[in-house]
């Protein structure tokens, strides 16, 4: 039998904490496995089109969601060392009733830090500020049980306007 590390099996969850279960399912409603077509936008305009994959699960005993993040597919990637992945942990903080998450992407050195809600729509808005002192914004739209939009933006400080880094059409795959 294939068991996991102790550290894995601490840290996997079957399903979100009774206590708030109905406003952890905010993000809950992620976990699952998506397939994405994502597009990611330079400063010169031009634009980079990949696939991707984005894995999200139940952890910390249902308080918490961990998702992680690749590009491209793993069946369309030629070598593993191609891979650009992350990581994000979600909670729920109770007492400002907002989400907090925190992003790690360890081959580009970044940490971002964010917080948001979500409105009566089902959109989510997260801010917050990554280590170069840029705004960040992302948001969740369009959401379905099948599918979702993400947009990435970034409010560089020498520009009064949001500009568009990444966007991402999800698809259910599990």
């Amino acid at each position: 039998m294939n068991r996991l590390p102790p550290a894995l099996e601490l840290l996997s969850a079957d399903a979100p904490h009774a206590d708030h279960a109905a406003r952890l399912m905010e993000f809950g409603r992620f976990v699952g496995s998506w397939a994405l077509d994502a597009s990611f936008y330079e400063l010169d305009g031009s634009e980079q089109q990949t696939t991707g994959e984005w894995h999200w699960i139940w952890i910390l005993g249902g308080r918490a969601i961990q998702d992680v993040l690749v590009f491209p597919a793993r069946a369309d990637a030629t070598q593993r060392d191609s891979y650009r992945y992350g990581t994000s942990l979600r909670v729920l903080d109770e007492s400002q009733e907002i989400w907090r998450v925190v992003w790690v992407a360890p081959q580009a050195g970044t940490i971002y830090k964010l917080s948001g809600t979500f409105t009566d729509e089902g959109v989510v808005v997260l801010h917050g500020d990554p280590n170069d002192g840029e705004p960040t914004r992302w948001v969740f739209s369009d959401v379905t049980e099948n599918g979702f939009l993400w947009e990435g933006w970034v409010k560089d400080a020498s520009d009064s306007d949001w500009r568009l880094l990444q966007r991402m059409t999800a698809r259910r795959t599990v």
